[in-house]
């Protein structure tokens, strides 16, 4: 994998923090290899999470992922979510 993932990571979670009903995107680098990276999204409701997957700028983020040969694996998307506890 190129070595730029991280820098490509953060570009577009602060473009996708902006995505109509996006509480919050983050991400996390993970504590057993410092080559995976642990990327959260929040949604104020199922609709805006399903509509973001279809959009352009997910579309880039994703094709750009696979481009610098980043390992990918989506675990879960959650709306509904309380964060404010």
């Amino acid at each position: 994998p190129r070595h730029d993932v991280e820098s490509l990571l953060l570009k577009h979670i602060e473009r996708l923090n902006t995505s109509a009903g996006c509480l919050s995107y983050a991400m996390s680098r993970s504590t057993k290899s410092t080559a995976r990276w642990i990327v959260s999204g929040y949604w104020s409701n199922e609709g805006q999470m399903t509509d973001h997957f279809c959009t352009a700028a997910m579309t880039e983020f994703i094709d750009e992922l696979i481009d610098a040969e980043a390992n990918i694996a989506f675990a879960r998307f959650a709306a509904n979510i309380d964060i404010t506890a």
